[in-house]
């Protein structure tokens, strides 16, 4: 986990390094995945995501799992309702973070997260979530349209070097943030 502070601008990065699983669901076999694509996906949909602690703790794979969900529900025209508190629990039962423990804020690993969230489900005040997931290769640019295409989103992980994350003399993030 790379934990950051930069002047003005703190940065809470909790993924872990990703780890191949052999035993992860794969959506390769599915039919929807056979098909081709749509060149283009436009919507005009606000998912209004959420920061969920995700600037005080590493829990980036908690707050986007259940900002992906919000994704989802925007699209059918409503939305999840979810605290800070949610997330902090669920990354707490996800990962073994120990509330007020800098310790034990070590981030998550995608996989291990969706396997916790499909076996116990991401319990919000009013209801609990069990995603269904599986393994796309990222390299397959139609499996990711795909999966965008035809459930909503992806929940994707990705990995910054030192570089990615340097900051301008005003204290503000590179332009790829």
């Amino acid at each position: 986990m790379y934990v950051g502070e930069v002047e003005t601008v703190r940065l809470r990065l909790g993924k872990t390094p990703a780890r191949h699983d052999a035993a992860a669901p794969k959506t390769a076999s599915l039919r929807m995945m056979r098909r081709r694509a749509a060149e283009r996906l436009v919507r005009s949909v606000d998912p209004s995501p959420l920061l969920l602690a995700n600037d005080r703790l590493g829990n980036c794979t908690a707050a986007a799992l259940v900002n992906g969900a919000r994704a989802q529900a925007a699209l059918g025209g409503f939305q999840i309702a979810v605290t800070d508190d949610n997330a902090i629990d669920f990354y707490s039962a996800s990962t073994g973070y120990i509330r007020g423990d800098e310790r034990t804020d070590l981030g998550g690993n995608e996989t291990d997260v969706l396997a916790y969230a499909a076996r116990h489900g991401y319990r919000l005040d009013t209801q609990c979530l069990y995603p269904v997931w599986g393994d796309i290769d990222p390299a397959d640019l139609n499996s990711v349209r795909l999966s965008v295409e035809t459930c909503g989103t992806a929940y994707i992980g990705v990995q910054f070097s030192e570089s990615d994350l340097w900051v301008n003399e005003a204290g503000n993030l590179a332009d790829v943030w």
